[in-house]
């Protein structure tokens, strides 16, 4: 069963809230935006999420941050990422109780902040967050380009170590509006978010594709990101045959179960019925 929903200050939200045919006593789930798409989400990725969830008895919310889709500009002057956490808060407010919190690329960076800053927040997904490199990663990429092009790899060697030696350039300035960005920009700041979160035992998954691979390669980068931190609780896929937005089929059959099996184990330990892994 669907219906559109309006929410928030003034009603100002739009969404689509998916439930099911026998509701039961589970957590909501909340599919945030990726970057500037609206609420179905990359080839309706989100859509089909939803209509999943239900099927299980979840109810699912995918709906709209203020400026895209359906939902109006704000006009409370707050700063984009302070606004979409407003967003989100509301969209807890009309599902109630606990949720998780599903997103990809800027949507995950905004699932782990919802988490950090708001305790209905039992369970986040993060497909394609924002991750930093590793000697791990360089060490990895350069066998990669050895390995199918030996001559390339010698002449970006090469091309190093004259940049090396040339004077500094400056470096170019990104002319990347604000409504473009709301991910992580330091290490320490995804840090303090992610050890908070796992500190009030919130279940995490994280999921990276093979569209991520100019900033993630192999999957103990996620704790070589972050050495200090116990990550042994949280769950992670890694799928470097599959592109970003996971288009074909197959890969997105994949990721959707894996989707699933984590929210129903998730959910269980929301209940109690389950230890922490």
């Amino acid at each position: 069963m669907e219906r559109v929903v309006r929410f928030g200050p003034g009603e100002s939200l739009t969404g689509v809230l998916t439930e099911p045919a026998e509701p039961r006593a589970l957590p909501a789930v909340l599919l945030l935006d990726a970057g500037i798409l609206h609420r179905v989400g990359p080839n309706r990725m989100n859509v089909e999420l939803a209509r999943r969830f239900a099927a299980t008895g979840h109810r699912a919310l995918r709906f709209d941050f203020a400026g895209i889709g359906d939902s109006p500009a704000r006009t409370d002057g707050l700063a984009l990422g302070e606004g979409v956490q407003r967003d989100i808060a509301a969209a807890l407010d009309l599902v109630g109780g606990q949720a998780v919190v599903m997103g990809l690329c800027s949507g995950a960076d905004n699932a782990l902040r919802a988490a950090y800053r708001d305790p209905r927040v039992v369970g986040a997904a993060l497909l394609d967050p924002t991750v930093f490199r590793t000697p791990g990663w360089y060490a990895r990429r350069a066998m990669q380009k050895v390995t199918s092009d030996p001559f390339g790899a010698l002449k970006q060697l090469a091309g190093r170590v004259r940049k090396e030696v040339a004077p500094p350039e400056a470096a170019p300035q990104e002319n990347r509006p604000e409504m473009f960005y709301t991910g992580f920009q330091t290490r320490e700041e995804v840090e303090t978010h992610l050890s908070a979160v796992l500190a009030r035992g919130v279940s995490l998954l994280y999921v990276f594709s093979g569209g991520w691979a100019d900033i993630f390669n192999y999957p103990g980068q996620l704790q070589d990101n972050h050495p200090s931190l116990d990550l042994s609780p949280v769950r992670l896929h890694h799928h470097p045959e599959a592109d970003h937005t996971f288009s074909r089929r197959a890969h997105r059959e994949v990721l959707f179960a894996e989707l699933g099996s984590w929210l129903a184990a998730c959910s269980a330990t929301a209940a109690g019925a389950l230890p922490r892994a």
